[in-house]
């Protein structure tokens, strides 16, 4: 699983230290990290475009530093990441990113966090 991933993002397991704005961060992204490996490795199994892969993990890489700076600023990193997964994404999108600036890039993310939220919701494929 981790060479496919790494194949197609190949920073994915750095993710976790790019998120860190705090040592605390570190932990917590490893957690998230737990639950968003699956999701990925579903992504090398489709019959997508690279690029259109590629892009749903860019978004997630986004989505998760978001999930990160929330339980950072408010310092709840007792909230299982699992949670705060199930609280922030839906068939509406992904948390709020404050990186995007063009409707096509909030469409292209809010996509990506539709894929990820089906995904995990979808029975058997529940991660931890």
């Amino acid at each position: 699983m981790k060479e496919e991933i790494t194949a197609l993002v190949p920073d994915f397991y750095d993710w976790p230290q790019r998120w860190m704005g705090v040592d605390e961060d570190l932990g917590y992204g490893l957690k998230l990290l737990e639950h968003f490996e699956p999701f990925i490795s579903h992504l090398t199994t489709l019959q997508l475009a690279k690029k259109t892969k590629k892009k749903h993990a860019d978004n997630l890489w986004l989505a998760g530093g978001e999930l990160i700076r929330m339980v950072s600023m408010e310092e709840n990193y007792q909230i299982e990441p699992k949670e705060l997964i199930l609280d922030n994404f839906g068939m509406d999108g992904g948390p709020y990113c404050r990186h995007l600036g063009t409707e096509n890039e909030f469409n292209s993310y809010d996509s990506s966090c539709r894929k990820f939220y089906k995904f995990i919701t979808r029975e058997g494929n529940q991660s931890h």
